[in-house]
């Protein structure tokens, strides 16, 4: 790695053993996600993706409705894996949740017929590069994070307990907090099956 950015993102892992205790404070974590939203790359400049951060008892909240929502469409024998893998994420610092605004995208659709098909493509694109930004920056500051998608099940109920614009596009949910346990690292396939360079 000869690239100072590769070390941070190195630091980024699916950490799915994290706490309620972090060495940075809530107006830190804003200043990151503030600073992502005004990096981040989109479409036509069309800034479509919407956050909302939870902290506390709403963080908390949030998490005890995904798993009512589990528990009612699933099998009895499920329940204990699904108390246990939402318990981890509950017991997190905060959670960040991945909206895109559609009717910025319809607009951008009327406006430039020719290119129409694509941009609900290239608005997921985008939201996932700031899903990604937040996720490494978090993972600099030594904040260990997941992305998790229990959309479309939760987003009905999500909207209304949060009042969140019904026409907002439910993408993700980042649990993030303190790191109890760093998972195994995975196996890495080589560079040669998956790049091709033509000199």
């Amino acid at each position: 790695m000869n690239c100072n950015l590769l070390s941070t993102l190195a630091k980024r892992h699916s950490f799915y053993n994290i706490n309620n205790k972090i060495d940075i404070s809530d107006s830190e974590i804003e200043d990151i996600i503030n600073g992502c939203l005004d990096l981040y790359p989109s479409s036509f400049n069309s800034q479509d993706s919407r956050l909302i951060l939870l902290m506390g008892e709403h963080h908390k909240y949030f998490w005890e409705l995904v798993k009512k929502e589990l528990f009612r469409v699933s099998e009895d024998d499920k329940k204990t894996q699904i108390e246990k893998k939402i318990t981890s994420f509950y017991l997190a610092y905060g959670t960040i949740l991945f909206f895109i605004d559609p009717n910025i995208t319809s607009e951008l659709q009327k406006n430039y017929p020719q290119y129409a098909p694509n941009f609900p493509i290239w608005a997921e694109h985008s939201n996932a590069m700031l899903q990604f930004m937040i996720w490494s920056c978090l993972a600099e500051k030594n904040i260990g994070a997941s992305l998790q998608h229990y959309n479309p099940l939760i987003d009905n109920i999500i909207k209304k307990e949060f009042q969140i614009n019904k026409d907002w596009k439910f993408i993700a949910q980042m649990p993030f907090g303190g790191i109890v346990e760093t998972p195994q690292p995975h196996d890495i396939k080589k560079v040669e099956e998956r790049l091709i360079i033509r000199p």
